[in-house]
């Protein structure tokens, strides 16, 4: 040993072969990492139960049949597919264990043996599940954890769900690790300081310096009889139990720590990043939701104790890194599953360890749902926060969704948040987003501060990261990437854990965290800091003033085909919007107008709110969910929507005993939510009123069925047909002596346009009656089908280049002319004789003696795979940008490709979109679809994609969706193309009057032809009429301004006795706006205000009854 000893001594004053220090640390690292571990006791008592169940009960309370195994060896599962196991045993230290020397690791190591490839609909997702330590949650397992640092032992139990694909998993190792501390912090610091050396400069004097240190600690090892990787034979072995490696660490160790100690440490005026630890849990995406809420709790376990276990090095001293949790439906979930781990996070939000931020209820897309979802999402989030965690909300945290909605800061900012993080812009295909933290400005000038992500991904076609692993790489490369750097040196954000899946933090990057905190002082690497959500954006406001201001959407160049994808939950997620809209009018009449107790029914719908929120996760209502999930969100909405409907019945049931009706008989009533004038063919139906249908009226519901294809488990399908109506109104073509149809010369005049069909079906005419002009440049309603064969992601992605892939357009087969409608049919042509069947397309065309529009309702039986299929308008209308129509307002975009920018928003977000000159333009809306492709002058609309991934079933049977072309006089404003919108996605309640048997009441009833709300100009918007929260005998009236312009209105409730009635300006949170200059009330016997409005405002006023 003394030889040993000098000969070391001499060797550490030469160097040999400087070219290959590096490898040659490298490969001691690969010798050090052979014995961290000493030894390993297998779990004692080992049982099995191969048939458990999704619970979230420890295993030993369930009624299971257990089974003994030898943990000495791996436990095979055998061939499994959606299957819950459950394991139970009893853990001890090996013999030699010593606490001054060795840690203890629970291990429970499952390899994941998937018999499929991944990314088809079989996308594994598993094993995971969750480990507890005498009977209290512990850890997680998942792909991430195979076990866990202890600081007890006793019986262990873990319930484990294997896949949702086809896999033969093993169970590797059961039992407790016996770890050497210091060999364990050696090869910690050595690997990670080998990850910092590889981000420096090559001549930078830091890295040489780490070098000769890292080479001076592997020189003092003893690694005579260390092997790797071929396992010595026992008779090779002089050193069995590796004492003089072990004897030799301290030493090594000793001088790691005492060389870097020497060396400057960085000061407050040094640069930082800010960490903060996250995991992205999608609500659904390649599990249902179920799956997602055991991976909240085992998330939200696992992380508890890491953040109540640093490594033992850094006891005292460690890095205090603070887990930050998101979505209001998670934490509502773990409360009801594991109201234990919820209590343990309740407490650690008190410590200032956990963070409950975020604002939303889920991660939500912000494209696809309507204007008052997107409120919902925030208010009631932000009520849960408060309430439940009470943790106060400042900023809406949405790292991964697919572009952000123009108007999103205004709803921020009047939700009393003024901050916003979000990381996915990076990703964008053609363009580099210019900022990493701006002022974001909203089309009704609110500003936002808003805070990119700035970790480096690894994978290629993504400039960030929001699921960060905290590597020197990921940690160093968040300064580097920082636009900002220079005015905001610590505003870096790197959001540290595994995500998507679930999984967080693992006890690697706790030990990266602590390292990279106390590295020495070195040029171009941060220090780092651990603040809040809230804190992060305290230095942001101070500097705010010298931001740049981005005054535009936040448009992703990626991922554009989520506006089509997935119809069927589209479509309901459209119908529960519009019935949540009527049934909560019917309840502020019912309250408001005849003093009825609704709170039974405020919070049904409450409750169906919730339900609507979490399927507008921005995998769910995008489409770009697995086929589990994506059924789950049609059966967990069909019943919501069938009481909805049901609802609406019920409250009308109790409006219309109210009503006087001139007539004797038996009648019907129908109600328009809407705050505009509708026209249902020849009856005028008063704004924000009801009256008495008219026989003209035709109001039938279709019989046309949908279809939705389930996989089942044996690799077969469900179908399930769903008997939905159009969206639109329920509204019957109807004959009138004003829409003149003409089969002999395939034309149709309406008031307003002449419509001249060509041979193949499509218009090849369209005259305005009064001016002559001609709206089309080439035949209109042209289908055209386009391969769709997208580079990474079919369900997400829309390529430039389908363009260059168009396919010959469904062959025309017929004209049907009716005197109310005319019919077409087509289909697209066969590849060849294969058993699927033909695709067809059958539209029935009508037309409005009232308005100038053409509704095309089109049922297709779509066979098709990797196509596109969309409609195109090709107009005479000249104009260098287009309106799309947003949440409570529009936006304006570039109908040019000047820049790659413009180039790179081929298909764009819109509930409509217009194309105008001054005196006429053009406008196309949906019930449904949201693709919007206007360029040189042509309209076209996304009607169906096919992906194959992430679900093969998406979209393919019987579809059912209708779209309005609107040719309008006038430009924009007269349009009514936001009204006319409206129509298509709201439908106007229909309801049984039966005379009563006695008297009316007259000081408590209403007359048949009445209005609940008159707005005096139709520029301004009633979107939302809804009880007041909180029990306050009141409600709320959201409006908006549509138009882009000041505005002022006269607001009326001619059935409300302004005496008996307070009114003032609140926020989306229903508190009262300070001074308020937008109300001022009108003296009278109505209830009446005044309002002002600046360009597409947001304003929401509180009535409440007085005492």
């Amino acid at each position: 040993m003394l030889l040993f000893t000098f000969l070391m001594l001499i060797s550490n004053t030469i160097v040999a072969d400087p070219e290959n220090m590096l490898r040659k640390i490298n490969k001691y690292l690969e010798l050090i990492n052979t014995k961290r571990h000493c030894d390993f006791k297998p779990a004692e008592n080992a049982k099995v139960c191969t048939n458990a169940s999704a619970s979230h009960k420890i295993p030993s309370s369930e009624d299971y049949k257990w089974e003994s195994f030898d943990a000495n060896s791996s436990y095979k599962f055998g061939e499994t597919k959606y299957q819950w196991f459950a394991f139970q045993g009893d853990i001890s230290p090996p013999e030699n264990y010593d606490p001054k020397i060795h840690s203890l690791y629970f291990n429970f190591h499952v390899t994941r043996n998937f018999l499929v490839r991944p990314w088809d609909d079989d996308t594994p997702a598993g094993p995971e599940g969750r480990i507890w330590l005498n009977g209290k949650p512990y850890a997680a397992i998942d792909e991430f954890h195979h076990g866990a640092s202890l600081n007890e032992v006793g019986h262990v139990e873990v319930r484990v769900f294997t896949s949702r694909c086809k896999a033969a998993p093993e169970l590797a190792s059961f039992g407790i690790t016996l770890v050497h501390r210091k060999t364990e912090s050696l090869y910690h610091r050595i690997r990670f300081l080998l990850s910092v050396i590889k981000e420096l400069p090559e001549k930078s004097k830091e890295r040489a310096q780490f070098i000769k240190i890292l080479d001076g600690t592997v020189r003092k090892l003893d690694i005579r009889d260390l092997n790797y990787p071929i396992k010595l034979h026992p008779i090779r072995q002089h050193d069995k139990n590796a004492s003089a490696f072990y004897k030799s660490v301290d030493g090594a160790l000793e001088h790691l720590l005492s060389t870097m100690n020497e060396l400057p440490k960085p000061t407050e005026s040094d640069p930082a990043i800010s960490v903060i630890g996250y995991s992205h849990i999608d609500t659904c995406w390649l599990w249902p939701y179920d799956i997602t809420r055991f991976k909240s709790a085992n998330t939200a376990t696992s992380m508890l104790r890491l953040l109540d276990m640093p490594p033992s090095d850094f006891e005292g001293k460690e890095a205090k890194w603070r887990f930050l949790a998101t979505t209001a439906q998670h934490y509502k979930w773990l409360k009801e599953d594991s109201p234990e781990v919820f209590e343990r996070i309740k407490e650690a939000i008190k410590n200032g360890r956990w963070n409950a931020d975020g604002a939303s209820w889920v991660e939500p897309d912000t494209s696809l749902p309507s204007g008052e979802s997107l409120v919902r999402q925030i208010v009631m989030g932000t009520r849960y926060f408060n309430k439940e965690l009470g943790s106060k909300q400042t900023v809406m945290f949405l790292p991964d969704c697919f572009g952000f909605s123009a108007n999103l800061p205004q709803i921020l900012k009047k939700a009393g948040l003024d901050s916003f993080v979000t990381s996915k812009i990076s990703w964008c295909e053609y363009t580099k987003f210019p900022y990493s933290t701006f002022v974001w400005r909203g089309i009704d000038g609110s500003d936002v501060l808003t805070h990119f992500i700035t970790t480096p991904s690894a994978w290629s076609y993504q400039t960030a990261t929001y699921t960060g692993v905290s590597t020197a790489y990921e940690m160093i490369g968040t300064l580097k990437q920082y636009k900002q750097r220079d005015l905001l040196p610590t505003s870096a954000l790197h959001t540290s854990g595994n995500g998507d899946g679930g999984g967080g933090i693992t006890e690697e990057m706790v030990w990266n965290l602590n390292l990279m905190a106390d590295l020495p002082r070195i040029p171009e690497v941060p220090r780092l800091i651990f603040p809040t959500l809230e804190e992060l954006f305290i230095p942001i406001r101070e500097k705010q003033n010298e931001l740049p201001i981005w005054d535009d959407e936040l448009y992703l160049e990626y991922h554009r085909g989520t506006l089509t994808s997935q119809e069927e939950v589209k479509r309901q997620n459209r119908q529960l919007e519009a019935h949540l809209h009527n049934c909560e009018w019917l309840c502020v009449i019912l309250s408001s107008v005849f003093h009825v107790n609704i709170s039974k029914y405020q919070q049904e719908l409450d409750d169906t709110w919730e339900d609507t929120m979490l399927f507008h996760f921005h995998d769910a209502i995008p489409g770009s969910s697995v086929n589990e999930a994506n059924v789950d969100i049609i059966k967990r909405g069909r019943p919501r929507l069938t009481r909805l409907r049901e609802l609406e019945k019920e409250l009308t049931g109790l409006i219309t005993p109210h009503i006087r009706t001139p007539t004797k008989e038996n009648a019907q009533i129908v109600f328009n939510t809407l705050s505009h004038t509708r026209k249902i063919q020849g009856q005028v139906l008063k704004a924000s009123g009801w009256s008495v249908k008219e026989d003209s009226a035709a109001i039938v519901e279709d019989d046309v069925e949908t279809t939705t294809y389930e996989r089942t488990l044996d690799e077969n399908y469900v179908v399930h047909k769903l008997k939905e109506p159009f969206i639109s109104g329920y509204l019957a073509p109807c004959a009138s002596s004003k829409v003149l149809i003409n089969e002999q010369e395939k034309k149709v005049t309406t008031p307003f346009f002449e419509i001249l069909f060509a041979e193949n079906g499509t218009i090849k005419s369209a005259k305005d009656i009064k001016t002559g002009r001609e709206f089309f440049s080439h035949p209109g309603n042209q289908l055209e089908l386009y391969e769709d064969r997208p580079i990474n992601w079919p369900a997400w992605d829309i390529q430039l280049y389908h363009k260059e892939m168009q396919l010959p357009s469904p062959k025309f087969i017929g004209f049907v002319f009716k005197n109310d409608s005319v019919e077409l049919k087509y289909e697209i042509e066969r590849v060849g004789d294969g058993p699927a069947e033909t695709t067809t397309i059958n539209q029935t065309l009508t037309f409005s003696e009232n308005e100038p529009i053409i509704d095309f309702k089109t049922v297709v039986n779509w066979t098709q795979h990797d196509k596109l299929l969309k409609v195109a308008f090709p107009t005479t209308i000249r104009s260098r940008s287009a309106r799309f129509g947003i949440q409570f307002g529009h936006i304006q975009r570039p109908t040019h490709k000047n820049t790659k920018r413009d180039m790179a928003r081929f298909e764009a977000n819109g509930r409509w979109a217009d194309l105008s000159e001054s005196s006429s333009g053009v406008s196309l809306c949906s019930d449904v679809k949201a693709g919007f492709d206007v360029h040189e002058g042509i309209i076209r609309l996304s009607l169906l994609k096919a992906p194959m991934q992430t679900d093969q079933w998406a979209d393919f049977g019987i579809r059912k969706f209708a779209y309005r072309l609107i040719l309008h006089n006038g430009g924009f404003e007269e349009s009514k193309v936001q009204a006319l919108a409206d129509e298509m996605v709201t439908p106007v309640i229909l309801a049984n009057y039966s005379q009563p048997t006695t008297p009316i009441d007259s000081s408590n009833s209403i007359p048949c032809d009445a209005q609940f709300v008159e707005v005096s100009d139709n520029g301004i918007v009633l979107e939302t009429l809804k009880p007041a929260y909180d029990g306050v005998d009141g409600f709320i009236a959201r409006f908006y301004e549509a138009t882009g312009g000041w505005r002022s209105c006269n607001v009326k409730f001619p059935l409300l006795d302004a005496s008996k009635w307070e009114t003032k300006v609140v926020d989306l949170m229903e508190k009262e706006v300070e001074n308020s200059r937008n109300l001022q009330l009108v003296e009278g016997p109505q209830l009446s205000v005044n309002l002002e409005f600046g360009a597409f405002e947001l304003l929401t006023v509180l009535f409440t009854r007085k005492p």
